[in-house]
């Protein structure tokens, strides 16, 4: 049977269906913001060196069911595939879009082509493996907290219906600079019960428990980069009384952000 599947390159009017279909294919991942049709013309259309050639489209009748788009020096600036298709469907499209990229690349005078993948993605990585890319870590990601009561208190709002209803505790968080070089809030107050409370504090509060740590250590449990009782091991966090790990532990774990992160090449605009 003959497919009916056809590559392009870009037309005027696409970019709303590229920003619904990229915002479908990655809005599970850590870091996500929402695509806008005005973002991604300045991120794509408007920058120096892209033409309507250097994004490859794969459609079927009137669908689009992926794009990626190709920008100097052979990197890979998007990349994204409808997610509702079968897993054969969007390898065979992974396949399609990595191939006309290469052309591309390749008619361009570039060597090589450079993909960003994230790690919890099994077809595109798989696709890429299979054509013999040479598979290196993925780059640092820095991130800094600026505002860490805002954020504990938008975690919790966010996941209080997963917190055990006649759980009450109160806690004290000491965050020390770590590597930061600049920390507004030393202290924070966390109450937790009929009410949350998440606010700045003075350190003379009484509460259950005192968290005594710093920004950095309190980035890496935010981020799933180390446990609360691997910190508390290597003494970069104590907790008073000793008896309260626990209830530390179940704090954090509500605050901990579990989902893989992602940031395309685009991005770095």
């Amino acid at each position: 049977m003959r497919s009916s599947r056809h590559l392009r390159g870009y037309r005027e009017g696409d970019e709303g269906t590229f920003v619904g279909l990229w915002n479908r294919a990655y809005a599970d991942f850590g870091g996500y913001v929402p695509r806008t049709v005005p973002h991604w013309k300045w991120c794509i259309l408007d920058r120096p060196g892209i033409s309507a050639d250097d994004i490859c489209v794969l459609t079927e009748g009137a669908k689009v069911l992926g794009y990626g788009v190709l920008g100097a020096k052979g990197h890979v600036l998007e990349l994204a595939i409808e997610p509702a298709l079968s897993i054969h469907a969007r390898r065979e499209i992974a396949t399609s879009l990595c191939d006309a990229m290469e052309e591309r690349a390749i008619n361009k005078g570039d060597e090589m082509i450079q993909i960003l993948v994230p790690s919890t993605d099994p077809i595109i990585g798989e696709v890429l493996r299979d054509r013999h890319f040479r598979e290196e870590a993925g780059e640092f990601l820095n991130m800094t907290v600026v505002n860490p009561v805002l954020l504990i208190r938008g975690i919790l709002e966010h996941r209080r219906t997963i917190i055990p209803r006649d759980w009450m505790r109160t806690f004290l968080l000491k965050l020390d600079n770590g590597y930061y070089r600049f920390n507004p809030f030393p202290w924070i107050y966390i109450a937790i019960g009929d009410q949350l409370t998440v606010e700045a504090a003075t350190g003379e509060e009484p509460v259950d428990y005192r968290v005594d740590t710093d920004l950095s250590v309190f980035t890496d449990i935010l981020l799933n980069r180390g446990s609360v009782r691997a910190m508390v091991e290597s003494g970069r966090l104590r907790v008073e009384p000793l008896s309260g790990i626990s209830e530390v532990v179940q704090l954090m774990n509500c605050v901990t952000l579990r989902t893989p992160w992602y940031s395309p090449y685009a991005d770095g605009r």
